[in-house]
């Protein structure tokens, strides 16, 4: 039996080089702040309107959104906000612990929800993926509506990691990496616990979340920012 072993490929390379398949790459399309406003001004539902400002601060993973408890997951005290729930174990897709941001503070203030979004994520996703599609009229005729097709509410994920590169001042890569909860090989577990109760920690994403929202509202009639509400905190409604 030993002699006669099947050969495993976990590797997305060797499998694709196996199979003859193609190996996945990143999406070429990321909307310009032009056309990211005039899409964020299609929006007509509630839910799709807080799914989009939650993903713009936090370039959290759709499930992430929906699975968000801000009395379970923020901690007012440091200011940071747990992505990943009280009792569930850290995936490949890792959920890290970020700053929340002040446009993010704002609205969380403002809407006095603990579970921002109402609606179920299939309904929310479906819409939003809709908005950049064409349009079908009454007669039947299909119309190019904001001619956005490959614009889906992931896209936003990219959109800020994009930009986040372009802001007024560096942001690191170790730093960006966190945020997007992609894995860091340097440091230990223990000095990421650590960490996360530091101020500066991580200060530049966060800054620099805050700077793109500030550009990005140049562009959208719709407010961006939380009306009436200027808190630096985070969730004193919850108190």
């Amino acid at each position: 039996m030993l002699d006669g072993t099947v050969a495993i490929f976990c590797n997305e390379i060797e499998i694709a080089d196996h199979v003859g398949g193609l190996v996945s790459k990143p999406r070429d399309y990321i909307p310009t702040f032009q056309d990211l406003g005039k899409w964020i001004d299609a929006i007509e539902e509630e839910d799709d309107f807080r799914f989009v400002i939650i993903m713009l601060n936090t370039c959290a993973r759709n499930e992430a959104i929906f699975d968000l408890s801000l009395a379970a997951q923020c901690n007012e005290n440091y200011g940071t906000i747990d992505l990943n729930p009280p009792g569930r174990r850290q995936t490949h897709k890792r959920r890290p612990v970020i700053r929340a941001t002040t446009n993010l503070a704002a609205w969380f203030e403002y809407w006095k929800d603990d579970k921002p979004i109402k609606g179920y994520q299939d309904r929310v996703e479906k819409r939003l993926n809709k908005i950049g599609k064409p349009v079908v009229g009454d007669d039947g005729e299909e119309r190019p509506g904001l001619n956005m097709p490959e614009m889906t509410c992931y896209t936003l994920r990219h959109f800020m990691a994009t930009n986040m590169r372009r802001v007024s001042f560096p942001v690191s890569r170790e730093q960006r990496s966190k945020w997007l909860g992609h894995q860091v090989k340097d440091g230990s577990k223990t000095t990421d616990w650590y960490e996360t109760f530091d101020p500066d920690y991580p200060e530049e994403p966060m800054r620099a979340t805050d700077e793109i929202m500030r550009k990005l509202q140049k562009h959208t009639t719709r407010s961006l920012f939380a009306p009436t509400v200027h808190s630096q905190s985070v969730l004193r409604v919850l108190k």
